[in-house]
């Protein structure tokens, strides 16, 4: 196995133990399945219109296997934490070994690094059938399985040994129909009544097929130089000798025709996929060589608030990293995921009104926000976050670094306990005047730093230098 690949499953792994252990051997030692789901609350269950009707009938239907291979993303409320009620993951869809089998991953630990759960998919009528209890993995503690979830008539999710059918609607995506007014969902887990432990658990909200980003309603904006701080920072440090420093890179830009405010880097990391699934020297000059994915994507964001820039979350980014098997990438940031936050606190409030509250927390914390700096047309996303498929919450590298570097301090002794996350996106002029291709050699150069201030004497700390088109984050003694 790769160099880099097994040592960022040994720090998704950690990672993992460590944040997510906590509802491992906390919450569920000694418990059943079912005493833990009759500890949720009903009102949990019924809160942000989760209630799932019957597949109503499709125009078209899917007519053989080949139809529905591919991506798929399902949001969920996390059954282990309490507080995660919009969990994102990433279902692969492959063909099986016979007719009409398919091998669905991205259930979460244990299917990703185990046994795919077995579907059969029915042409007659465009369902998906997967059969409850599927063996998954072995572990120190014991076998691994795939369990069916119900929703009792009170409320309350219990496992059952019938099969979870599903149907596809006319535009591919996959259907759940409800059970008892409510939406089903699996557990990945040991079976049994003593020291149970759960690896991943959720009740479905919703599931859409990933499709490669649509045109329609979008212009061509020109290029961006992207400097990356959401993967490619964390990247660079964990599973090599030396940290790594990523050039910039040209990404296509977009922007919505109705809100010009709106713009989304297309396909950003196509050159990097290829790179993360072997060791390419980094001073090789295919270090950042093409590399063809199954779906593009893109990272979308809004500087409607110059003071406070969105990004988008659930937006597949293009990136696919076999953390755990396979871990499709979501980038977004603080308060673009605050915005889409609904909960007893914030489900009464505007989005406007969602994002004046995170502003007022991190402005409590002292943390930047990320900002828009029209003088420069530069993007500085300083609170990173990404989410990656099977795991139920946005997370940083940062948490990984320090993870890592407390577990085995003589193999990853090297990796800082902060990882700088900031991401930086000089757009092209975005009045659409100015498309010239600049000549680097003869422009100024120019210090911003990393709330997108220029600086006119920059020392000791992190800066973005820009000289044409040509945008680096840099160290400056």
């Amino acid at each position: 196995m790769k160099k880099f690949y097994t040592t960022l499953v040994l720090a998704a792994a950690v990672a993992f133990s460590a944040s997510a252990a906590d509802f491992q051997s906390k919450q569920l030692e000694g418990k059943e399945l079912k005493q833990i789901s009759s500890e949720m609350s009903v009102s949990r269950l019924e809160a942000g219109a989760i209630k799932m009707a019957a597949p109503t009938a499709m125009k078209v239907k899917p007519s053989k296997v080949q139809d529905i291979l591919g991506y798929y993303m399902i949001t969920y409320i996390d059954l282990y934490q309490q507080d995660v009620d919009n969990a994102v993951a990433s279902l692969i869809f492959r063909a099986g070994d016979k007719e009409n089998e398919v091998k669905i991953t991205g259930f979460g630990p244990g299917n990703d690094t185990g046994s795919p759960v077995i579907g059969t998919f029915d042409p007659k009528d465009a369902s998906l059938s997967i059969e409850s209890n599927q063996y998954l993995v072995n572990t120190a503690q014991g076998r691994v399985y795939w369990q069916h979830v119900i929703v009792n008539a009170d409320g309350s999710p219990v496992p059952t040994n019938e099969p979870l059918v599903c149907y596809f609607d006319d535009n591919g995506n996959l259907e759940v129909p409800g059970y008892n007014g409510y939406v089903q969902g699996w557990f990945n887990g040991f079976l049994g009544s003593q020291n149970l432990q759960g690896y991943a658990a959720g009740m479905i909200r919703s599931t859409k097929r990933i499709e490669a980003p649509q045109s329609e309603g979008w212009s061509d904006a020109g290029n961006a130089t992207f400097s990356d701080g959401w993967f490619l920072a964390g990247f660079g440090c964990v599973g090599w000798d030396t940290p790594v420093q990523f050039p910039a890179l040209d990404v296509k830009v977009q922007r919505n025709k109705e809100n010009p405010n709106l713009f989304r880097l297309m396909n950003p990391y196509a050159g990097v996929n290829a790179v993360i699934n072997g060791d390419i020297p980094s001073t090789s000059e295919n270090y950042l060589e093409l590399n063809e994915t199954l779906v593009d994507g893109c990272i979308e964001f809004d500087i409607t608030d110059p003071a406070c820039v969105l990004v988008t979350p659930q937006v597949y980014s293009g990136l696919d990293c076999p953390i755990w098997g396979m871990a499709l990438y979501y980038m977004g940031n603080g308060a673009g995921n605050y915005a889409l936050v609904e909960n007893e606190y914030t489900q009464d409030m505007t989005i406007q009104e969602r994002v004046d509250v995170y502003k007022e927390i991190m402005q409590e914390s002292g943390e930047p926000l990320s900002t828009f700096d029209s003088n420069s047309n530069t993007v500085i996303i300083s609170d990173a976050e990404f989410n990656m498929s099977g795991y139920p919450e946005y997370v940083t590298w940062n948490a990984f670094a320090d993870f890592l570097k407390e577990a085995d301090p003589d193999t990853f002794g090297g990796i800082p306990s902060k990882i700088d996350m900031t991401s930086v996106i000089m757009l092209p002029d975005i009045s659409g005047i100015n498309n010239v291709i600049m000549d680097n050699t003869n422009s100024t150069l120019e210090y911003y730093n990393l709330q997108g201030v220029r600086v006119e004497n920059p020392s000791n700390g992190i800066f973005i230098r820009r000289q044409g088109n040509d945008v680096q984050k840099v160290f400056v003694r």
